[in-house]
């Protein structure tokens, strides 16, 4: 057998295939862990996961809801322009439409809800407070 040439670089640490051969011991791989008695394995049994309440009604996509939110804030503004709320009915719009031209995330989504309450706020008129009046009481006559 002719020897081979030296090799240079990386290549002087590489062993050629025939020194990596070397005789296997007899049987099977498993059999050279466990030299006595019979092979025996184990199986791995798994429960099924329990069934997961399913969602009595889907969830909108934000693709479905902001739009039809959108919509809606809007019929508010008619309203509360009909009613004469005209200051706040374009502040709603301008609100409405910043939050809808921005990202449709879940915080558009809230923005926009919250602005649909306070147009829906605006139409149920001026709320009386449930706290001590302010108000002058008059003191009795002498």
């Amino acid at each position: 057998m002719i020897a081979p040439p030296p090799a240079i670089g990386a290549y002087g640490n590489r062993k050629s295939a025939h020194q990596y051969d070397r005789p296997a011991p007899p049987g099977h791989p498993a059999d050279a862990l466990m030299p006595s008695g019979p092979r025996s394995f184990s199986v791995m049994e798994s429960r099924p996961s329990p069934a997961l309440p399913e969602s009595v009604e889907p969830v909108a996509s934000l693709a479905e809801d902001l739009p039809e939110l959108y919509r809606t804030i809007l019929e508010r503004v008619e309203q509360l322009e009909r009613i004469g709320a005209r200051r706040e009915a374009a502040s709603v719009r301008a609100a409405a439409t910043r939050a809808y031209s921005e990202a449709w995330d879940e915080s558009a989504r809230r923005m926009l809800s919250n602005l649909l309450t306070r147009a829906n706020r605006g139409l149920a008129g001026p709320e009386r407070s449930r706290g001590w009046s302010l108000r002058r009481r008059s003191l009795p006559a002498r």
